[in-house]
């Protein structure tokens, strides 16, 4: 039986790394793809020499490169990300590449042609419940604020 193959974004990463262990224990192939900017070759240097890992230094953008990173992964794990709050600040620009068009690199990956045709089911947790068709509300407190009821 063949081995599964998934690929990690963001794998030299926090998050992305412990994914990468977790599935390598689990017997997929991995493939992680980090661009190195915040993540760490050290978060995957046990696995150094290891034939179920590939780890592939790219930009998540780069949506070619991607589409043949993924290419026969039935799993895609996406966490490239940068997400220090004040950075994103001075550097919106940067966040928005990096985040927004990032995701949208591994979503054009994911539907690429070279994405094995069974696993395009895409998978979201079932909706919320609807709200009950008559809510009751409490009145506001006239408590002052601050005062023990």
């Amino acid at each position: 039986m063949a081995r599964p193959r998934s690929v990690v974004t963001g794998g030299g990463g926090f998050i992305g790394s412990h994914m990468v262990d977790l599935l390598l224990e689990e017997g997929h192939d991995v493939v992680a793809v980090d661009d190195f900017s915040t993540g760490r070759p050290g978060n995957l240097a046990h696995h150094r020499g290891s034939p179920q890992l590939k780890v592939v230094a790219a930009d998540v953008c780069d949506g070619a490169r991607m589409a043949s990173e993924f290419a026969g992964a039935g799993w895609v794990f996406h966490f490239a990300a940068l997400a220090d709050i004040v950075p994103s600040i001075e550097h919106p620009e940067r966040y928005l590449r990096a985040n927004v068009m990032g995701t949208l690199g591994a979503l054009e990956a994911a539907r690429s042609p070279l994405w094995p045709s069974t696993r395009r089911d895409t998978h979201f947790p079932p909706p919320a419940p609807a709200p009950p068709a008559k809510m009751e509300l409490s009145p506001a407190r006239p408590d002052p604020p601050g005062e023990p009821p």
